[in-house]
């Protein structure tokens, strides 16, 4: 959905939890978050040690056809992760990426800024159109269109622009995920959207 837990809110989860239940928080698309209350998990595993942080390469480092991330938790679990890990699991060729990609940080701010005007104007344009969009921290929005979703997505299909429905949710049988994408790929999909629901009826 790209919405996001607040600090607050999985403090007080962590406090509640037993520490012999393991708690693991999947954080791929950290990187583009803006929100000042999400929680920074790093700083939480001397008092949480049954806390698992993973993060990837695959979002905005671009890395996805590599199959690379990475796992961050307190030492004592680390001997029971590892006896999990398959021998040989991330080649040579992705280690050097990822490490190229760790010092990027100049490339991942620019990408973060982008994302993050593209997302507010998707959110803007797709609620000037009559859409419900769902708050979002990641490089994607979940908007509920006033026309079935399976419908958009062949419509806007067959002009080159890809929308996923999210039909397989009972409760968003008329919502699609739009990806944020460049200034102009961004434009194109409120205008073709904006076309294909001009031509509803009208009630």
């Amino acid at each position: 959905t790209g919405t996001y837990t607040r600090a607050d809110e999985l403090h007080d989860f962590l406090d509640r939890v037993p520490e012999s239940v393991l708690v693991v928080v999947d954080e791929a698309y950290y990187e583009y978050v803006d929100a000042r209350d999400y929680p920074q998990t790093l700083d939480w595993q001397v008092k949480h040690p049954n806390l698992v942080v993973l993060r990837t390469f695959s979002k905005i480092h671009s890395l996805a056809g590599l199959r690379v991330g990475y796992c961050v938790a307190h030492p004592q679990l680390l001997p029971v992760l590892e006896r999990g890990r398959p021998p040989f699991n991330v080649n040579s060729l992705s280690q050097v990426a990822a490490l190229t990609a760790l010092g990027e940080s100049e490339r991942v701010r620019r990408i973060k800024a982008e994302n993050s005007a593209g997302r507010q104007y998707l959110g803007e344009q797709l609620a000037a159109l009559g859409c419900r969009v769902l708050p979002s921290q990641t490089n994607f929005v979940m908007a509920f269109l006033p026309i079935d979703a399976n419908l958009a997505y062949e419509r806007l299909l067959e002009q080159g622009v890809i929308v996923r429905p999210m039909g397989s949710f009972a409760s968003a049988v008329n919502a699609v995920r739009i990806s944020v994408g460049l200034a102009a790929e961004n434009r194109r999909l409120i205008e073709a959207l904006g076309d294909l629901l001009a031509q509803r009826p009208a009630r």
